[in-house]
């Protein structure tokens, strides 16, 4: 029998399966596809199954799953299992493409779920699982290789900025994940730039990785935290001051926020209005949030940042204008 492409011997092949059921239950095709056997080769599984069954190491449910034995009542508190719960939800979230490793860790965290939460966290895993899986996430297992082992990174990137295509060497010192995107980034020294840095690379943008042999070490004095504080999502770079006023309405969606622990300035004035006032490395970055907040805030500072916004907002409506009324619309 043939697993990731390489012959393995019983004994292993049921550790195997041991592993994989010590925190879900798989029918035998779900098995079969996670351990990415031919159709061919389902007897077999079934045998090694009904073999495991009968030592009393899983049992057959109802539903026709496989389970292990050896499975402990959940040991986590309610507010406890709410956190689990949540972070298996930001995980399917995060995880555009199927990962082998993240269908692992998802398992691993509704194993100690209490019902009804873990029937639900069940179901998402399996939803999950039908995900494509094209590059993105080897990508992602090269980066987590390269990071946690100390090997330096080879790919070919394309920069969404300017279009351009390069090959570039990293030493990942961080994956950090946007809070607004939910997608991952690399951020570390690349050397292969005509000024070497450290710099952020979206994973997802990766092409052609490559783990190279050759280590290196972070640099001791690094402060991961203290390099991304003024990020609002991973930019990085020189701090920028973002002031923005916003209507009375706002107030207690930015309460909601907890925007006022981040802010500099957070300051309920006398009309009833919030002056919000922030430091950013990057005022783009920011952007799309000011605009989710539409005519309920307007940029105060920096002034051109305003006016860019202005002529985007003159564009957007020309746009529109153009569609003319809705009920002059003909629709198929």
């Amino acid at each position: 029998m043939n697993l990731s492409g390489r012959t393995v011997h019983k004994s292993e092949r049921l550790i195997r399966i041991l592993d994989i059921l010590k925190h879900t239950a798989l029918t035998s095709t779900e098995l079969r596809k996670r351990l990415n056997l031919p159709e061919r080769q389902t007897r077999t599984l079934q045998r090694d199954l009904e073999l495991l069954v009968s030592a009393g190491d899983l049992t057959r449910r109802n539903d026709g799953r496989y389970e292990s034995t050896s499975k402990k009542p959940s040991s986590f508190n309610p507010a406890e299992a709410l956190a689990a719960y949540s972070a298996a939800r930001l995980l399917y979230h995060h995880a555009a493409e199927y990962n082998e490793h993240y269908l692992s860790m998802l398992e691993k965290l509704t194993f100690n779920l209490p019902e009804p939460v873990r029937k639900i966290a069940e179901q998402m895993n399996r939803t999950y699982s039908q995900k494509p899986n094209r590059t993105q996430s080897r990508s992602l297992e090269h980066c987590s290789m390269a990071w946690l082992q100390g090997q330096w990174l080879k790919f070919d990137y394309h920069a969404s900025s300017t279009g351009k295509k390069r090959t570039v060497e990293l030493s990942i010192y961080f994956i950090e994940i946007n809070p607004h995107n939910r997608a991952a980034y690399a951020i570390g020294f690349e050397r292969t730039s005509k000024k070497p840095a450290i710099r952020v690379f979206k994973v997802s943008r990766m092409k052609n990785t490559q783990v190279l042999k050759e280590t290196f070490e972070i640099p001791e004095d690094f402060n991961a935290l203290g390099f991304m504080q003024h990020a609002w999502g991973v930019s990085v770079g020189d701090p920028q001051t973002l002031v923005l006023r916003f209507k009375p309405e706002a107030r207690e969606h930015l309460l909601e926020e907890n925007l006022e622990f981040r802010a500099r300035r957070f300051e309920l004035l006398s009309d009833g209005f919030t002056l919000v006032e922030l430091t950013v490395a990057n005022l783009w970055e920011v952007v799309p949030w000011i605009k989710g907040w539409g005519a309920w805030v307007r940029v105060e500072e920096p002034t051109d940042l305003r006016e860019t916004l202005m002529q985007q907002l003159r564009e957007t409506l020309a746009y529109y204008a153009e569609a003319g009324e809705p009920s002059q619309q003909v629709h198929a």
